[in-house]
């Protein structure tokens, strides 16, 4: 999305020379923050068991470990560390991206991505943003 926000941002201070515009993040859910908390808690929780399951089985008053977690962790534990790391990243980066692309003039808002399912043509964009400028000037 940052690309598609210095897009924008180009085409309407070429249209509209000394137009300040300013990106933001838009803000997640509070549910789904604590969940992204909490995906991230259990990748440290994985890792924890990746590298120390052996330690930890014997703690716990194992004679060996399982043979499930033998065959396909202690054999591979790189490969098992990496397919956490990324499955905890790309889940946590779902969780956090709302897809928003709002765009407000003074404080009216222009087009939103979140209600529209897309996102702006240029044109659109620009045009939008004209009328409310010449809105704003007659009144």
């Amino acid at each position: 999305m940052k690309g598609a926000f210095m897009q924008a941002k180009q085409l309407l201070q070429q249209r509209f020379s000394g137009m300040e515009v300013v990106g933001s993040t838009y803000p997640v859910p509070a549910t789904k923050q604590a969940l992204a908390q909490g995906l991230g808690l259990a990748q440290m929780v994985g890792f924890g068991f990746v590298i120390f399951g052996d330690k930890l089985f014997q703690f716990m008053g194992y004679a060996a470990p399982p043979e499930l977690y033998v065959q396909h962790v202690a054999g591979n534990r790189v490969g098992v560390g990496v397919g956490i790391w990324f499955l905890g990243n790309f889940l946590q980066n779902q969780l956090l991206s709302t897809g928003a692309f709002e765009v407000f003039y003074d404080g009216t808002l222009v087009f939103s991505k979140l209600a529209q399912g897309r996102m702006p043509v240029v044109e659109e964009l620009l045009s939008a943003v004209e009328s409310l400028m010449t809105a704003r000037l007659h009144n």
